[in-house]
């Protein structure tokens, strides 16, 4: 009690003396608070973030607050109780610091692979999702030399910019402005991690990497208002207790772009959103969803919608009715397996139990392990369908180094499989090209901007689908298709305006 009262007096003292100032945008409740130990318990931290925000509220109303945590999650148990949902209840703005170097499992491939560059949007795009509040990537940046050189982390930052201004996330800062190779005072004599990281360099010429922000400058100049509507969104991805939520939530999220549609997340623990299609990915435990969810979600694909799901060791009940499969069995896996496809596509499997499934009569096996055992099932349900592969794919590929490497197996075929983009409502596609991320914005009735984000470290001619009845009329930004091929730069953005004649699927459901 007696911190907490210092604290509110020290915050109120701060915020009377500036508030004034013009040069203040927000007040931030400090910089990752959460870093400094864990809270004794879930209700201290969302008292202790309480507090600090009503103190700066009862000076200075006028200005949003800024959470400034870094690595939240959803579930108190696996981040020492300070949570997405308590931050977002409190504050006005919710942050992210996607470093791969910091943030658990980001840290095994380069800072310009492509799995590293979906990072920051997942992450942000996750928290804005849970939390209901705008989010923004408050810190991210190279780290400096020793992790890439300038090349590196200017395409790190051009591809990051672009993929998280597609996303609707609010905000990129890199860290930080300036190199502080120069100075010799502590901390500096002590460490050497943060010397080498500025947009300018310690004799103030600037480092590649500052070009990128005028490029997006640039592009949002060309835009009514200076605005990129929402994207728009195919699916729902639950997250849930009893698995790391961050893991699956990252491989979901590059999974589902590469199988071209667009992902929102939602928590287990509370109401689901309404949507046309649902990803429960990587369920462990037996608490993962409660009763009355899993069952409305049942009720759900019952009435029209598809669900695909992932299992971990997990308990869902009732199992056997929904996914029509029986099991007969289950053991502790005995080694790796390959899952066999229909088109003779071979996914490893690593990681999970074995279940020996039985599927129902009308129920499609949709692949196989090496010794015959069904692996991955189809069940028509009412006038939806589940689609149910019996490992936890999400948490395998995170674990797995490589796993998104050019030779890496084709993974998303999974979620290609359970949802076919154009069907779904998507104007355009790209074909071959999985690591081009699409996302498309309305801008009216029968008018779409489509960003093409290339995450990978070389320019990709990709093939293009369009659904029937839509046309691109021209590039915003990189160059205009050329028949059904598209050009996306290493690493950069393509921006294209779509229009409709009325034949193409406009009033589809959006989530």
């Amino acid at each position: 009690p007696e911190s907490m009262m210092w604290q509110v007096r020290l915050v109120r003292a701060i915020v009377t003396r500036l508030r004034d100032s013009p040069g203040v945008a927000a007040w931030d409740l400090g910089n990752e608070c959460n870093c400094m130990g864990p809270a004794p318990s879930p209700a201290a931290a969302s008292h202790w973030t309480a507090t600090i925000a009503d103190a700066i509220r009862a000076v200075d109303p006028a200005r949003p607050v800024v959470s400034g945590m870094h690595s939240l999650l959803p579930d108190p148990a696996r981040c020492s109780n300070w949570t997405i949902q308590d931050q977002a209840e409190h504050c006005d703005i919710l942050t992210t610091h996607p470093y791969p170097y910091f943030t658990p499992h980001t840290g095994q491939d380069r800072i310009d692979d492509p799995r590293t560059t979906h990072h920051a949007t997942a992450e942000t795009r996750m928290y804005a999702d849970l939390g209901g509040r705008p989010a923004c990537a408050e810190e991210t940046g190279s780290l400096g030399p020793m992790l890439g050189d300038e090349a590196a982390a200017a395409a790190f930052l051009r591809v990051n910019l672009f993929s998280l201004w597609a996303n609707d996330c609010r905000g990129l800062l890199w860290w930080c402005g300036f190199d502080q190779s120069h100075l010799s005072e502590a901390p500096y004599d002590w460490i050497a991690l943060e010397r080498e990281l500025g947009l300018f360099r310690a004799d103030l010429s600037p480092r590649p990497a500052l070009a990128a922000f005028g490029e997006l400058l640039a592009l949002r100049r060309q835009l009514p208002g200076g605005i990129l509507p929402p994207p728009r969104h195919e699916a729902v991805c639950i997250l849930s207790r009893g698995q790391d939520p961050w893991a699956v939530a990252w491989s979901a999220w590059i999974l589902a772009k590469q199988a071209g549609f667009g992902l929102r997340f939602a928590w287990a623990d509370e109401p689901l959103p309404e949507a046309a299609r649902y990803i429960l990915p990587s369920v462990e435990g037996d608490q993962a969803i409660p009763r009355r969810h899993w069952l409305d979600l049942i009720r759900r694909v019952e009435a029209g919608a598809d669900l695909l799901i992932t299992l971990g060791n997990v308990f869902l009940s009732p199992f056997a009715e929904a996914v029509g499969a029986v099991i007969t069995g289950r053991r502790d896996r005995r080694g790796p397996e390959n899952a066999q496809l229909a088109d003779g596509t071979l996914l490893p499997v690593t990681s999970g139990i074995e279940r020996f499934l039985d599927p129902l009569p009308g129920t499609e096996v949709l692949a196989r392990g090496d010794t015959g055992a069904v692996l991955a099932t189809r069940r028509r349900l009412g006038r939806g369908r589940i689609d149910c592969w019996s490992f936890p794919l999400e948490a395998q590929l995170t674990a797995t180094r490589g796993g998104c490497d050019d030779h890496a197996p084709p993974w998303h075929r999974v979620y290609t499989l359970w949802c076919d983009a154009l069907s779904a409502g998507r104007a355009l596609g790209c074909v071959g090209a999985p690591w081009v991320a699409l996302t498309e914005h309305d801008l009216g009735v029968g008018v779409r901007l489509v960003v093409a984000v290339n995450h990978a470290r070389s320019p990709i001619d990709a093939g293009l689908r369009l659904a029937p009845g839509w046309r691109c009329v021209g590039a915003v930004r990189g160059l205009a298709p050329a028949g059904d091929r598209l050009m996306v730069a290493a690493q950069d953005a393509v921006v294209l305006r779509l229009e409709c004649d009325g034949r193409g699927a406009v009033g589809q459901h959006r989530t």
